[in-house]
C-alpha cells in the first residue's frame, strides 16, 4: 500500500493541475472536478466473508440446528481507510438545438489491514438535451454508479448494509413545455434498478 500512495503522489498532481484549469487539451473534454483525497479510520464497518453456498446450506438447516451452526452474520471491522477520487471527466458538446453531457469519475478505496476489501467504484452519467422550438424541449439520460461501500454511495450512514458490490443504473427521460417565462410543465419518466 505504501508504494502504491508514493507513486500516486509522484503522478496526480499533474491531474489535480489540469482540474483546475478545467481543459485537458483535446476540444470537447474537460475535467469538472477536482481530485479528492480523503483518510481516516472507519469503525464498526460490517463484512460479510461468507461464502454463497456456505450460507445457504446453514440457512437450509432446521430451526432446532441452526443455533448450532457455524456464525454466518457479518462481522464487525475496524481499520485505517484512503479513498482517492480521481478528477471528473466530461464530454461536452453543444450545438443550437442540442447539448451532449457525459461524464465519469473513478473511485479508489484502499485499507490498511482488510486488503480484501480495497475497491474500485465508477460513476457515470449521459444526458443528451434536444430543443424542438423555444418552449418544447426533450431530454434523456441514464447513469451508472458501482461501489463496493452501499451506505456511502447512498449516503445514508443510518443505513447498515454489509461492504458488497452495489450496482445502480437508471434511465430518465424528460419532457419541457414552457408556455410563458412563468409557467413551465414537465412530463418526466425515471427507471433505476439497484442490486
Amino acid at each position: 500500500m505504501k508504494k502504491l500512495v508514493l507513486v500516486l503522489c509522484l503522478l496526480l498532481p499533474s491531474a489535480s493541475l489540469l482540474a483546475q484549469q478545467g481543459s485537458v487539451g483535446v476540444p470537447g473534454f474537460s475535467f469538472v472536478a477536482p481530485l479528492k483525497v480523503g483518510v481516516g479510520t472507519d469503525n464498526n464497518f460490517l463484512v460479510d466473508r461468507t461464502p454463497p453456498v456456505e450460507r445457504v446450506f446453514v440457512l437450509s438447516l432446521p430451526p432446532s440446528i441452526q443455533p448450532l451452526a457455524p456464525d454466518i452474520k457479518p462481522k464487525r471491522l475496524s481499520d485505517q481507510v484512503m479513498t482517492l477520487t480521481l478528477p471528473k471527466l466530461a464530454f461536452q458538446n453543444y450545438g443550437r438545438r442540442h447539448e451532449l453531457v457525459m461524464t465519469y469519475a473513478p473511485e479508489i478505496e484502499m485499507f490498511r489491514d482488510n486488503a480484501d476489501q480495497n475497491s474500485w467504484g465508477h460513476d457515470a452519467a449521459a444526458t443528451f438535451t434536444y430543443h424542438l422550438s423555444r418552449s418544447i424541449q426533450i431530454s434523456v439520460g441514464g447513469g451508472y454508479r458501482s461501489s463496493k461501500d452501499p451506505a456511502r454511495t447512498l449516503q445514508n450512514v443510518f443505513l447498515l448494509l454489509p461492504r458488497s458490490r452495489f450496482q445502480e443504473n437508471g434511465i430518465r427521460g424528460d419532457a419541457d413545455f414552457q408556455s410563458n417565462g412563468l409557467t413551465e410543465c414537465q412530463l418526466r419518466y425515471v427507471a433505476t434498478v439497484a442490486t
